[in-house]
């Protein structure tokens, strides 16, 4: 476990190193180590509203190519249509005295556009790894300041060249302290991360994280920013803009959903009306 602090706030990073095992005795760990799983919260301290962003790497150190079983990733965020957490990670989220903070229940879109978030390669070559982010804002929300942990459980087996097999299955915690809300720091983010969105030399995964943060960030203060994103500068992502508006599901975001694809008509039909 390893931990530092970083602009005030806490950077605390959980590696958790999955035993190769023979598959005639699963008790049995080989040498050369195996499959890393590291874990990481991109703010250690938030105020209320900011997103909250987990940031993982999943990273082969052996000397051997490896199969990894990403329980059908792909497939569960493109026949859901729905905000669903990877399928290999369960995520959790309590008080520092152990109370439960609820998910958010049924987060599936109004809006039933392409919800494809990743095609993770099921090779994973000797020193390559995998680095993704998740917005777990978008499914739990602190109802209020304090110190709260996010506890991360990955579940990932995996198969060496040579027939050996791992698996990756522990628990880590998080802290995270949540402030009092800060709108002109609400603001700032949302800011920063409409940058992000409409920044085209970022890749489509790095868009779409930017896009589901600057969407947990609360409307009355976003909201200026997603219309732009939608309406004044239309954005290549926007039909998976619009799906966060139908998870939202206030009128004023179903309005701005609306108005955004009766704008897109208008401009497709001005390529047919243009000189």
């Amino acid at each position: 476990m390893l931990s530092a602090s970083r602009n005030g706030g806490i950077l605390l990073v959980v590696w958790i190193v999955g035993c190769i095992m023979h598959p005639a005795n699963a008790q049995t760990q080989a040498t050369g180590g195996g499959v890393e799983f590291q874990a990481s919260l991109i703010n250690g301290r938030i105020s209320l509203g900011e997103p909250l962003i987990l940031s993982y790497t999943v990273n082969n150190p052996t000397n051997m190519t490896v199969q990894i079983d990403w329980l059908n990733e792909d497939i569960t965020w493109s026949n859901h249509q729905r905000w669903v957490l990877p399928p290999w990670l369960a995520v959790r989220m309590q008080t520092f005295n152990g109370k439960e903070i609820e998910c958010v229940p049924d987060l599936r879109a109004k809006y039933s556009g392409d919800s494809v978030r990743a095609f993770p390669s099921p090779s994973l070559a000797p020193g390559k790894m995998r680095n993704g982010q998740v917005v777990l804002s978008i499914w739990f929300m602190p109802p209020r300041p304090g110190r709260y942990i996010i506890t991360v459980h990955p579940k990932l087996s995996y198969t060496a060249a040579d027939g050996t097999s791992g698996l990756i299955n522990s628990e880590v915690a998080l802290p995270i302290i949540v402030d009092m809300a800060n709108p002109a720091k609400l603001k700032q983010t949302a800011k920063q991360l409409y940058a992000q969105v409409v920044d085209k030399t970022r890749t489509m995964d790095q868009t779409r994280v930017a896009i589901d943060a600057l969407f947990s960030v609360p409307e009355q203060v976003a909201s200026p920013f997603w219309r732009s994103l939608l309406v004044d500068n239309p954005v290549h992502e926007s039909s998976w803009v619009r799906c966060h508006l139908g998870r939202i599901g206030t009128e004023s975001a179903l309005a701005l959903s609306r108005e955004s694809i009766a704008a897109e008509a208008r401009r497709e039909a001005a390529k047919f009306t243009s000189p």
